[in-house]
């Protein structure tokens, strides 16, 4: 298992060219992406990976699961699916892995590397998942109270 900062650090060294893919490759994330400007998917992309960076730094998961809610907010309030926010966050682990594949060396070191980035990813949709259900219990329960 890599050091908090050793993660972050190699994480970091990787995401400038990370993210030019994910620029590349926005239209096979989501069709949305792939109408945004170059700029606007980049922004909302690059503090993504910013926020990875700063965990992988400092692990602070309670920080990091509330950045997750507030970010899966802005494309669920433009009118993407639930299901499609989900999918593009996979989607967008699945580019970071790949990427990593691709670009560093194939020893155990990356290995574990790529684990600790699959991990990451299955959080954060835990985490939405978790946050998608709550907000359904909630609108179950107001219903509840208007049909009484």
């Amino acid at each position: 298992m890599f050091a908090m900062g050793e993660s972050a650090e190699r994480f970091g060294s990787l995401r400038p060219s990370v993210l030019a893919r994910l620029v590349e490759v926005r239209g096979a994330i989501d069709p949305i992406y792939a109408a945004m400007p170059d700029d606007g998917f980049r922004d909302r992309i690059d503090a993504f990976l910013s926020k990875i960076e700063a965990y992988l730094s400092d692990g602070d998961w309670p920080r990091f699961a509330r950045f997750v809610r507030r970010w899966m907010s802005l494309p669920l309030g433009e009118g993407q699916s639930a299901e499609s926010v989900l999918h593009s966050v996979v989607a967008i682990g699945d580019v970071i892995v790949q990427h990593v594949r691709q670009n560093e060396p194939a020893n155990r070191a990356t290995v574990t590397f790529i684990g600790e980035l699959n991990r990451l990813t299955l959080a954060t949709v835990r985490v939405m998942v978790e946050t998608l259900a709550d907000e359904l219990s909630r609108r179950q329960a107001k219903q509840g109270e208007g049909a009484t």
